[in-house]
């Protein structure tokens, strides 16, 4: 048999054939070949000839000059034919690093959001990122988003008005589905300010379009769809969603949804009216 990858052979797989085998055979970079001996006496013996298994697992290991991302494939022949195994798509996964390495100190006033900046390095699968809040005992417990604080598509938090609490810690955290690990960024001290200056002109307590989301979204069947669009002010503006959609006919309707305490941020606090 011969290993293929990209449909190329490779050599460092190497085909070992051992008859009377009992025992795995451990290649270098952590490829375990288990061959399993079918033969009269041994504990797996059985009715059926002899044959041969080529079970391959992949333990610690990652991207060298041979063992790299890619699509495997193991063929075999013999006299009569040559057949060959389903694709199997081999990607390496990772969780990329967190750019930001120094802590913040930010200023929140009345009638200015801020955004706290999470960057993150290509991670595979995609990264997901939230935010934290830490406590002054040390304890940690994630952001519930509303319409006061929320994350846009990007993983950025957007704090809109000042927190009720002076000074609060905020931290990113990363991860992925395939990782079981999660990696924060620096601490973010935000120290709120309420007072708002009397002397800024009427047209900045007028509302102003801070974040939203595509304008072209598609949405999957069974899956939940986020449209995000953060809206500042001051005092912070009441937010109405509406949304147009066709009949069977083709004719438009227009149709008003729910109010700010019901917009369709992820994990926002629903209050009915």
């Amino acid at each position: 048999y011969q290993w293929l990858v990209d449909g190329k052979e490779v050599n460092w797989i190497k085909p070992f054939y051992h008859a009377n085998s009992r025992t795995p055979i451990i290649h270098s970079i952590g490829l375990q070949t288990k061959w399993r001996n079918y033969s009269e006496g041994h504990p797996e013996s059985s009715s059926h000839p002899r044959r041969e298994h080529t079970h391959w697992y992949i333990g610690q290991i990652g991207v060298t000059m041979e063992f790299k991302p890619g699509v495997y494939q193991c063929t075999a022949w013999n006299n009569y034919g040559r057949a060959i195994s389903s694709p199997v798509h081999v990607r390496m996964a990772r969780l990329g690093i967190i750019q930001d390495h120094q802590e913040q100190h930010v200023t929140i006033h009345a009638g200015e959001p801020i955004r706290l900046n999470c960057s993150v390095k290509s991670s595979e699968p995609t990264a997901t990122i939230r935010w934290m809040i830490r406590a002054e005992d040390g304890s940690v417990e994630f952001v519930r988003e509303n319409r006061t604080r929320a994350t846009d598509d990007n993983g950025n938090l957007h704090l809109m008005q000042p927190l009720y609490n002076n000074h609060q810690i905020f931290v990113c955290a990363v991860n992925n589905a395939i990782l079981r690990t999660i990696k924060t960024g620096p601490d973010v001290h935000v120290y709120s300010l309420n007072q708002k200056d009397e002397r800024w002109p009427i047209g900045r307590d007028r509302p102003w379009l801070v974040y939203h989301s595509a304008r072209d979204a598609i949405a999957l069947v069974n899956h939940s769809l986020t449209l995000r669009c953060l809206i500042a002010g001051y005092p912070l503006p009441i937010t109405i969603w509406q949304w147009r959609e066709s009949d069977p006919a083709g004719q438009h309707q227009l149709r008003y949804a729910w109010k700010e305490e019901r917009s369709v941020f992820r994990e926002v606090d629903q209050v009915g009216k």
